[in-house]
């Protein structure tokens, strides 16, 4: 499973997206103003994920998708 950085740090930053509430599907499931790290990816072995923090809309999770498609054209 490829998944990107997660971060309380609301600073600007090149390649983050701001996440809120209103950007899950689920109510509740996301605590505090995050912003996903675009440019931070990692590949975990899924048996060491515990649980979800939250589920993005679909309308969020594909401009995170784009985020990461500009990177790679960058480099």
């Amino acid at each position: 499973m490829v998944v990107c950085g997660l971060t309380t740090n609301l600073k600007p930053a090149p390649y983050s997206i701001l996440l809120d509430a209103a950007d899950v599907e689920q109510p509740g499931t996301l605590r505090h103003k995050s912003k996903v790290k675009a440019d931070t990816l990692a590949s975990l072995d899924q048996s060491i994920l515990i649980k979800p923090i939250a589920r993005l809309k679909i309308s969020v999770f594909r401009q995170i998708v784009a985020e990461i498609e500009n990177l790679m054209r960058l480099s």
